[in-house]
């Protein structure tokens, strides 16, 4: 059976990927420039690579450098060919220089490190060795230090190290010698020339707990050069003036861009009034051409002022009725108080101790229900007068908006002369525009230009400085290290197997263009990034050519049944693998060839492939029947799998083709609606036109519309809502004034609860509603100061005179602010007396002259007292009992 499978593999001619997944560092702080890559993952391999110019040296990939490390070895010197980056993915380390870094190495120093440096470990203590066997680094690799934090370095069986080893807080190996003063920890390389140990101080122990042996005497230290010593000052003074140096330079591209960044807005400000200017000519030059019947201004203002008076209108009674009708509720939800209270009362009975205060409760329950009874009566007469009022109101707004629409639709009335001496003068401010906006945009150029020119003279002072620093430490110059790591990224680059041939074209530009070494890191990550990609993609598309490949072996089996026949296609789609795809399957030709009781042979398999593709032709009733029977003859001819499907394929793209008047149509349509929806990020545009291109029915292209209309309006509604909350936050009167939640609180809970642009449009009237209604500069209207007056029966505890005394300082108020003053008033009056009441109540019962229950009773009784008077009486009452104890 095994045989006989391997023949159906090269019948299929299935695609094994020779190539595992590598995964690359990426560095997320850098924005590549110029590079717009949105539809190159989807380039084809085919593409012709463009060969780079640079040294015929080839790094060594990571396969290689694992091979060289065998099971139980504990150390690799590096060789020709080797980079410090594909050893840490060889042994499972991210950043191999990160061992470096506190004994004097830095970023750049990687492209240097010598052929013969050896690195060793033992579990996750790694040592790195110059080729003289000098220690250059010595630390403990945490797991987040490793590509995979699950996995030991180097493929050991373990991270626990053979020799345990102490270490200071940055995980560097910390020594037991003793130098004098010296803690042992790993140290910055030093000159040639100096000794780390002080003459004359002797060691008291090697370490490890035996005695010091017997040394020599120590050697006088060499007497230090004073070239050295001249050399060292003059490389102070110059990177003293360097750091001065860069500092004016990068004040000088900050300036510059500033002065960049003027100028663009400049131009863009320019750009909207000329592009105004023009507009509102074109427009008065096409009125001129028509002059057709027009509307006199007077008219429009006149019917603009008309709408304007509705509409205020219909809201000063909007705000009365809105207020009676939440008195109105509050008045009923006090009646079902009172209620509850009075029909306790009533089933419990007169206590005999206390009979008289029992029937003085029920009296005042009663008298209150008959009070608010007549209360939410004439409440009632008054909300349906006002709805009455505000139906009138509306119709007559809704009139006096229709008019107007009418007018405005119409074109403004002006006369030929009054058309051309408008055009003349727009003619004329455009003509300025102009010329301020040359004269400011050259102004602005020329200091851009003189700015660059300073920037360049900077930049050559810095990069001499850099140079002679480097000539004193006797490093290589910048200048050749970019080029030697430009020469190394432009040959990884070319090396590239999955990475399309424009792509390296366009990374190799912007390497050759680099200006420094880490920008070439940064641009050879990105392409590693993409060539990942790439490779990921083939594999993929290998996975779903093998599926689909399984499938067609599974529906030409005889045996199966329906329900084993759709088991073994979902077994197929969960494979991850091309191998597993053809274990699955092979398993299941065992289970069709034991139920058959015969072997099927690959060719038998390829005739029934054949047979079911003629099939799928028969079904393409869109082409005429001399073409299906072309196709399949072709498929009836073919000798390979690619044969059948080039048929197969052909023919159902002519058959597609013949129907796709509709389908081309709305795929337009849709591309255009696409490209209008501003919302969208480029990346996501980018999806969702590649996915209207592949569409093959009307039912995907409407799917995917449905989808990124879904997005849009999300973001739109997001965006309204943020501009809705900040506009609504800079009215200067709008308060919810809420007991419990401050505005922004309140605001962004009711925005939160808006499914549309309506919603939030109406929550922007509500807030401007109460911005104008708490306009304390706004004149007090007649319905405003009956409603003031009618709410003074909820300040519950002023005398029927201090009422008396309000009502005319309300009738007499000019503005609103007058009238929030004295509501403020009434409402600090009634407290205060409400509170007192507490107190008094409370202070008997800490004195201990009244029980708990007691003073929860003597409460509940003011609580339900809804005026001055019977506040007054309760208090009487509750007196009298304290004086009678």
């Amino acid at each position: 059976m095994k045989s006989n499978q391997r023949g159906i593999k090269e019948i299929l001619g299935v695609y094994e990927p020779k190539h595992r997944v590598t995964m690359h560092k990426s560095k997320k702080q850098w924005v590549a420039k110029g590079l717009l890559f949105g539809t190159l993952l989807l380039a084809g391999s085919a593409v012709q690579a463009t060969s780079v110019q640079g040294e015929s040296w080839t790094p060594n990939t990571v396969e290689q450098i694992s091979s060289r490390i065998t099971e139980g070895q504990k150390s690799i010197k590096m060789i020709e060919g080797d980079t410090v980056y594909n050893i840490g993915l060889a042994i499972n380390i991210k950043d191999p220089m990160q061992l470096l870094f506190d004994n004097g190495f830095s970023e750049g120093d990687q492209y240097t490190m010598a052929v013969g440096t050896e690195i060793s470990w033992d579990g996750n203590h790694v040592t790195v060795k110059d080729p003289s066997g000098k220690v250059i680094g010595d630390k403990v690799v945490s797991n987040d230090a490793k590509h995979n934090p699950n996995a030991p370095v180097a493929g050991q069986t373990s991270d626990t190290p053979a020799k345990s080893v102490k270490t200071d807080s940055k995980g560097n190996v910390v020594t037991n010698i003793n130098t004098g003063g010296n803690n042992g920890t790993s140290v910055k390389p030093k000159e040639e020339g100096t000794t780390q140990t002080k003459p004359g101080v002797k060691p008291e122990g090697n370490g490890n707990g035996e005695k010091p042996k017997p040394t020599d005497p120590t050697k006088p230290v060499k007497p230090v050069d004073p070239t050295n010593l001249e050399k060292d000052e003059t490389l102070k003074k110059l990177e003293v003036e360097l750091k001065k140096e860069q500092t004016e330079l990068e004040a000088l591209q900050t300036e510059l861009e500033k002065l960049k960044a003027d100028l663009a807005s400049t131009q863009q400000e320019n750009q909207d009034k000329i592009a105004a200017l023009e507009l509102k000519i074109a427009n008065l030059e096409e009125q001129l051409a028509s002059m057709t019947g027009r509307s006199s201004s007077s008219e429009i203002e006149a019917a603009q002022a008309a709408a304007d008076q509705a509409d205020n209108k219909k809201a000063e009674i909007e705000i009365p009725l809105a207020n009676k009708q939440a008195e109105k509720a509050q008045l009923e939800e006090r009646m079902i108080q009172i209620q509850s209270k009075l029909d306790t009362l009533q089933s419990e009975g007169a206590p005999e101790e206390n009979a008289e205060q029992w029937q003085q409760s029920v009296e005042e329950c009663q008298v209150q229900l008959a009070e608010f009874s007549m209360m939410i009566e004439k409440l009632n007469q008054e909300i349906i007068g006002l709805e009455a009022e505000l139906a009138t109101a509306q119709a007559e707004y809704d009139a006096a908006l229709a008019h107007l629409n009418e007018l405005e639709n119409q074109e403004t009335p002006m006369t030929v002369e009054e058309l051309e001496a408008a055009i003349k003068e727009a003619n004329k401010e455009l003509e300025e525009v102009k010329a301020q906006a040359e004269a400011k945009e050259k102004e602005l150029q020329t200091q851009i230009d003189a700015l660059e020119v300073k920037v360049a003279e900077q930049e050559k002072k810095v990069a001499d400085l850099e140079a002679k620093i480097s000539d004193l430490k006797g490093e290589e110059s910048p200048a050749a290290a970019l080029k030697k790591r430009q020469d190394y990224a432009k040959n990884e680059i070319a090396n590239m197997e999955f990475l399309p041939g424009e792509a390296k074209s366009t990374y190799t530009y912007m390497v050759e263009h680099a200006t420094t070494v880490l920008e070439v890191d940064h641009i050879l990550d990105e392409a590693r990034d993409l060539n990942q990609k790439c490779q990921e993609g083939q594999i993929i598309d290998a996975i779903k050519r093998a599926q689909f490949n399984a499938k067609r072996e599974i529906a030409v089996m005889e045996t199966i049944t329906a329900e084993e026949r759709s088991y073994f296609n979902w077994l197929i789609d969960e494979a991850d693998s091309v191998e597993e795809v053809e274990t699955r399957l092979e398993h299941m030709w065992e289970l069709e060839n034991n139920q058959k009781g015969s072997v099927t042979t690959p060719e038998e398999v390829f005739e029934k492939i054949k047979l079911n593709a003629m099939k799928e032709i028969d079904e393409m009733t869109n082409m005429p029947e001399h073409q299906r029977e072309m196709f399949k003859k072709e498929v009836s001819e073919a000798k390979t799998l690619e044969e059948v499907d080039l048929a197969l394929g052909e023919a159902g793209y002519i058959n597609s083709g013949m129907a796709s008047v509709e389908l081309r149509q709305a795929k337009e349509d849709a591309q255009d609606e696409l490209a209008i929806m501003d919302m969208l990020t480029k990346e996501e545009y980018s999806v969702f036109s590649n996915r209207i291109d592949r569409a093959t029915s009307l039912d995907e292209v409407e799917k995917i519309m449905v989808e990124a209309y879904k997005i849009e309006a999300e973001r739109i509604l997001e965006q309204a809502k943020n501009d809705a909350r900040e506009y609504i936050l800079s009215l200067s009167n709008f308060d919810y004034n809420h007991p419990e939640y401050s505005k922004e609180e309140l605001l962004d809970i009711r925005l939160a609860t808006c499914k549309t642009l309506e919603e939030v449009e109406m929550e922007i009237k509500y807030a401007e509603e109460i911005n104008e209604f708490q306009n304390p500069h706004r004149p007090a209207t007649t319905g405003d100061k009956d409603n003031a007056i009618n709410n003074i029966l909820g300040y519950r505890y002023l005398s029927e005179q201090e009422c008396a005394e309000y009502e005319v300082k309300i009738e007499s108020a000019e503005l609103m602010g007058e009238i929030f003053e004295l509501q403020r008033e009434m409402v600090q009056i009634s407290s205060e007396r409400i509170n007192a009441a507490y107190d008094e109540i409370n202070q008997a019962f800490v004195d201990g002259k009244i029980t708990e229950q007691e003073r929860e009773d003597y409460i509940w009784y003011v609580d339900h007292g809804y005026t001055l008077e019977a506040l007054n009486l309760q208090m009487e009452s509750f007196r009298e009992d304290i004086a009678d104890r």
